[in-house]
């Protein structure tokens, strides 16, 4: 044993033994083929697990092929041997590190060939390195990214460093500010004080104050200064300091000194009363304008309670307004009350209450009241004079309306909802529920003269029908507005205007035209009659009395007799035939009482054409019918037979040589009020030019080619007219005539 402590090849072994054992590297023994022989402690650690397993392993399952310096490292181990590097290896529980490795080739004293293998674990390294760098990019971010302003200047006060929110509060590029002088940046003013500020810096002091600085284009900045100095080897190297431009507040500041001013001359010599009560309704404050108005002095006032100045019949619902009050706090609560007046005498006072207990500045309730006596007064005259208007007008059935022309708003009072049919709790007045209301035929004329009414070019004075739909009903309305006119510009601000309805006296009206219109015809009639005896019986009657007076006289010899027999014949004939005629005449204007029911129009044309059938099949006539639209409606059944009949057979009479007769028929609604019948052909037609007035006319023919006696066109316009229609004819000479028929629903 003594021998070995002497041996110094003994210390070396002992020395590398502790090495080996005590190393924080791994350390690996191997052979050429890859086997492990021995593993130190911190080779099991790293690899998460015992020597005898590592023992167990291959060199190359111990690292991640995967790993792109792993045929790198392979490659460099060819010429020398030796590798050194980085690597990924694997440990036991699949988790992958990396390490710096380092490769060594030797051979033992027994000249065996041994390579040993020195792992550092590279993780805590990594991770330091990483956090260094993810610190140095977040502070980089933000310096980079602060709203603040960041500015270094050296011992010479030169700016070293800026950041962008620096350069861009001053109005500078950053590379612009680099090298310039600090006092660059003020006025002379500001430069005194910079001076003595640097002074504290160098005497190692940090403080913050506020500064202004001068903006590139020479405009003022209020900042706020954060300032600490920097010392290297104990001397002073300079300065950094944070900004944040304070501008806005500065200026927010000054604003709110001048606010503050503004609304203490405003209180002072405002006219409204205005109050501050705490909760139980004690006067805090009182405004110099409560003095004025309600006549009692602070002295009196503060510290007492408000109800004592209420009027005993509002005590009730000044209490209800409190509560309210209390329970909204910053929402402002309109209220009017009668207070007394130092004299004795009631106010009406009208205002708001904003409960700004929670607002620790004020911690009151606010009250601001203004004089509204003589308002009140006027508004009592004038509800008296509503009232009175309102009994004058629901008298006179006369409905009053107002529109603003510059807002659009229309206001109606009951008697309009009423005359329109309309519920004011659900159907506001509008300019489209009015419009809507107005009959079509007349919207467009009531629009023109609202417009022009609306330029000033006259006053609203006119006639026109609504549609109700309550009832179903049309009505007729009169209505008459004036102008509101600003003084300033002349422009029209209002109209105010009533309506009445005026149905009653328009159908009085429309009947009296009616029969005036029927006594005219009537008389027209008569005029007629009056023509047909005077000139169609004259003749064969003048006739009749001359050939019975040469028989009675017996002024007729034998060889005559016969002659002037068949004479008196034929006058009498035509007598009997003039006499039917207007026997038909007239029972065709007395049968309009006959019953009304549902008449089908194909029906009628079908009964027509079975009638005269001979005729249509003689003449090839072709009836075209097309009552898609309207297929029937309720009349006289006799009267649209007729009509129609005599329309079809004049078709038939009056066609063209060698063209066979085309006649169409079509029905229509118009309006939903009236049915619309056309009868068309392709006969010869009519010239209108010189026949229009005499077309309809009794006894009245324009085409002496065929048989008739002008009964057939008077007897169609009569019957249609006794239906309280109208015809029209539109014609040309050989391209046929069309007939319109228009008939009420």
């Amino acid at each position: 044993m003594g021998d070995h402590k002497n041996n110094p090849d003994y210390h070396s072994e002992l020395v590398y033994q502790m090495c080996y054992e005590h190393s924080l590297d791994g350390i690996i023994l191997t052979i050429p083929d890859g086997k492990v022989l021995a593993a130190n402690p911190a080779a099991c650690d790293i690899f998460g697990m015992t020597e005898a397993e590592l023992c167990a392993l291959s060199r190359s399952t111990l690292f991640d092929t995967g790993d792109p310096n792993f045929e790198h490292l392979k490659i460099e181990k060819e010429p020398t041997g030796a590798i050194r590097g980085d690597l990924t290896i694997v440990r036991k529980d699949g988790s992958k590190l990396i390490a710096e490795i380092s490769n060594r080739h030797f051979t033992t004293g027994n000249n065996e060939f041994r390579s040993i293998i020195i792992i550092r674990d590279k993780t805590e390294k990594i991770l330091a390195e990483q956090k260094i760098r993810e610190s140095e990019e977040k502070y980089k971010q933000i310096v980079e990214l602060s709203q603040e302003g960041i500015w270094v200047i050296d011992k010479d006060n030169k700016t070293t460093f800026t950041n962008d929110a620096m350069a861009t509060m001053l109005g500078y590029q950053r590379e612009e500010m680099i090298g310039m002088e600090l006092f660059e940046f003020m006025d002379d003013e500001g430069r005194e004080i910079s001076e003595r500020n640097i002074e504290k810096r160098k005497n190692g002091i940090t403080e913050q104050h506020d500064f202004v600085f001068l903006k590139k284009e020479g405009t003022k900045v209020w900042v706020m200064i954060s300032t600490t100095p920097i010392f290297k080897d104990g001397r002073y190297a300079g300065s950094m300091a944070m900004i944040t431009d304070i501008t806005q507040r500065r200026q927010a500041e000054e604003n709110l000194i001048s606010s503050e001013e503004r609304f203490r001359e405003l209180v002072e010599n405002n006219n409204d009363v205005i109050l501050l009560l705490d909760k139980n309704l004690l006067t805090v404050y009182r405004s110099p304008a409560t003095w004025r108005t309600m006549g009692f002095t602070d002295e009196e006032r503060i510290g007492r309670s408000y109800l004592e100045l209420a009027h005993p019949e509002d005590v009730v619902d000044i209490k209800r307004f409190q509560q309210i009050v209390i329970d909204n706090p910053g929402k402002p609560v309109p209220i009017r009350v009668r207070a007394k007046h130092s004299d004795g005498h009631y106010l009406w006072l009208e205002g708001i209450a904003t409960n700004l207990m929670h607002n620790k500045s004020v911690n009151a309730i606010v009250v601001n009241l203004r004089d509204i006596s003589e308002k009140k007064k006027a508004e009592d005259n004038v509800q008296q004079l509503n009232n009175r208007l309102r009994i004058a007008t629901e008298a006179a059935n006369v409905c009053i309306w107002e529109w603003d022309i510059t807002t659009g708003e229309l206001k109606w009072d009951n008697a309009m909802y009423k005359l329109y049919g309309l519920n004011p709790k659900v159907d506001a007045p509008n300019l489209m529920t009015w419009t809507n209301s107005v009959h079509p035929d007349d919207l467009t004329t009531l629009l023109k003269m609202s417009d022009e009414a609306i330029a000033g070019i006259r006053p609203l004075d006119t006639e026109f029908r609504i549609f109700r739909e309550s009832d179903r009903s049309v009505r007729f309305i009169r209505s008459k507005a004036l102008n509101v006119i600003d003084k300033k510009t002349g422009a029209v601000l209002k109209m105010i205007g009533s309506n009445w309805d005026i149905t009653e006296n328009q159908l009085a009206k429309q009947e009296k035209e009616k029969i005036l219109a029927d006594l005219i015809r009537r008389n027209n009639d008569l005029e007629q009659f009056a023509y047909i005896i005077s000139h169609n019986l004259r003749a064969p009657v003048s006739n009749v009395l001359g050939l019975s007076e040469m028989l009675i006289n017996d002024d007729v010899d034998d060889e005559s007799k016969p002659t002037v027999l068949n004479g008196l014949d034929l006058s009498v004939k035509k007598i009997d035939l003039i006499i039917n005629d207007l026997n038909n005449i007239f029972q065709s204007k007395q049968r309009i009482g006959d019953k009304k029911e549902t008449v089908y129009f194909q029906q009628i044309v079908d009964d027509i054409k079975f009638s005269i059938n001979h005729m249509v099949e003689k003449e090839n006539v072709s009836l075209k019918c097309d009552f898609g639209k309207a297929e029937h409606m309720v009349s006289v059944r006799s009267y649209l037979y007729s009509v129609l009949y005599n329309l079809i057979l004049n078709s038939i009479k009056y066609r063209k040589e060698e063209v066979s007769p085309v006649i169409s028929i079509s029905s229509s609604i118009d309006d939903g009020k009236h049915i619309t019948l056309v009868i068309t052909d392709n006969g010869k037609g009519i010239d209108l030019k010189r026949n229009k007035e005499m077309l309809f006319g009794l006894y009245q023919r324009f085409d002496q080619t065929v048989e008739g006696r002008g009964l057939g066109l008077y007897m169609v316009k009569t019957q249609v007219e006794a239906l309280y229609g109208t015809i029209q004819v539109d014609s040309e000479l050989d391209r046929g005539t069309s007939f319109t028929i228009s008939l009420p629903v």
